[in-house]
């Protein structure tokens, strides 16, 4: 994995934020400015700049199951209007969710698309028999640019997927960060502070957290702000290569770090 920063490490331990510090936190959304546009440019080529030229060589789905029982911890790049990765990303939540069975583990599912201010509300929905549009209109309420209603650049139907697979699956559904959201120099470093804390909170637990991945690689990203855990974690980047020899689905990039390929969907075990 990239280098990791640990004077983030020692930021997080020393920061002190709660759930509900953090949503006491939350800023209105503004319009951005040129200033903030070229900020989110240089943002997103810091993380490209991170991704190693080359790889270590192809990597098969029980490869993948191995390092995450190992880390328990894994960091999947979404691309939030991509419908061919979402199918991708799905059926690697489905495979997981055996694979906690199997481990006897409880899968947590860590998203953008909920509130840190709505994480009770949607948890009190999966325990519910309520429809889902009762959950979309409490949510509209408190945030009308929900994710689950779509918007430009937002496959919605994917988001809304990810909460009956929860409720069928039986597994959770976290927030990573408030909503509207911080400005972006903020955000990483909350979201890996978030992470922290609830990898406290029990040890029985496989984590995947489903994250714009612009946010995975570069110094003071996702990854490098979670500081020890991010070195351990699975990070998989979204689909920009062809397959390897034999059809592999996943292309190993560095110790933990991969990418899909164009080979099939992720079977569920």
């Amino acid at each position: 994995m990239p280098p990791v920063g640990h004077e983030h490490s020692r930021r997080l331990l020393a920061i002190g934020l709660t759930a509900s510090a953090l949503t006491a936190c939350v800023m209105q959304p503004r319009k951005p400015s040129m200033t903030s546009r070229t900020r989110l440019s240089d943002y997103k080529a810091e993380h490209y700049a991170s991704v190693p030229s080359f790889g270590l060589g192809r990597a098969t789905y029980d490869d993948l199951d191995q390092a995450l029982l190992e880390g328990r911890l894994m960091l999947v790049g979404d691309v939030h209007d991509d419908m061919l990765l979402h199918e991708r990303i799905h059926a690697l939540v489905e495979r997981s969710a055996q694979l906690a069975k199997r481990a006897r583990a409880r899968l947590r599912v860590f998203v953008e698309f909920i509130g840190l201010e709505d994480e009770a509300r949607v948890a009190a929905w999966l325990r519910s028999d309520d429809e889902l549009e009762t959950l979309r209109a409490a949510l509209r309420r408190r945030w009308p640019e929900s994710w689950l209603e779509g918007a430009r650049g937002i496959h919605a139907a994917f988001y809304r997927r990810l909460l009956g697979s929860a409720r069928q699956l039986d597994f959770d559904l976290r927030a990573l960060e408030p909503v509207p959201r911080l400005a972006l120099d903020e955000r990483d470093l909350v979201m890996a502070t978030v992470l922290q804390r609830a990898r406290q909170e029990a040890k029985k637990t496989i984590d995947l957290v489903i994250v714009g991945h612009a946010h995975l690689l570069g110094r003071d990203h996702l990854v490098d702000a979670l500081g020890d855990e991010g070195a351990r974690a699975v990070v998989i980047l979204p689909d920009i290569e062809e397959a390897p020899a034999h059809g592999a689905p996943l292309s190993k990039l560095d110790e933990g770090l991969y990418r899909w390929t164009r080979a099939a969907l992720p079977t569920r075990r």
